[in-house]
């Protein structure tokens, strides 16, 4: 454990640790948000844009996405590309924490932001809790003997 402390002092650099990682939208790499010797070195905050995918949906930003309107965040917004690509996006999630449409694993959101430990942006208060009211009591709709038919149903065609 030493040598791996020693050698990741000597040929790595410590202030990454904290740093947020994201993709090229471009080319699947992964880029240091905010590392003054990398690419990204002017986009320090990380998006992201889809919380149904984020390992992949996770860019690096220069400032956090806000409301324009009460409806929707800028869209296309700048990104951290290597070809200069901006993102677009295709669901909204507005003031009031509803969504647009339905967001998919493939859709890019976009919401209201604040950053939050100098490195994140995440969304706001105000769209945090109305969103996850939204998705709670999608899930408090389901009875216990739903669940219970679901499972009966599940084994049934498992042949269990």
């Amino acid at each position: 454990m030493i040598y791996l402390t020693a050698t990741g002092y000597a040929n790595g650099n410590p202030n990454n640790t904290f740093r947020p990682i994201a993709y090229d939208l471009s080319t699947p790499t992964l880029v240091t948000c905010g590392d003054p010797n990398g690419p990204a070195a002017n986009y320090p905050y990380t998006y992201y844009s889809n919380p149904l995918d984020i390992y992949t949906k996770r860019y690096c930003v220069q400032s956090c996405p806000s409301l324009v309107s009460a409806q929707q965040v800028a869209s296309p917004y700048t990104i951290y590309d290597s070809t200069g690509q901006t993102l677009t996006f295709t669901v909204f999630v507005n003031s009031t924490g509803s969504f647009s449409s339905v967001p998919t694993s493939s859709d890019q959101i976009g919401y209201d932001s604040e950053l939050v430990i100098s490195r994140l942006c995440l969304p706001t208060t105000t769209v945090f809790n109305n969103a996850f009211s939204t998705v709670t009591s999608a899930f408090a709709s389901i009875q216990q003997g739903d669940l219970g038919n679901f499972i009966v149903d599940l084994k049934n065609v498992l042949c269990l």
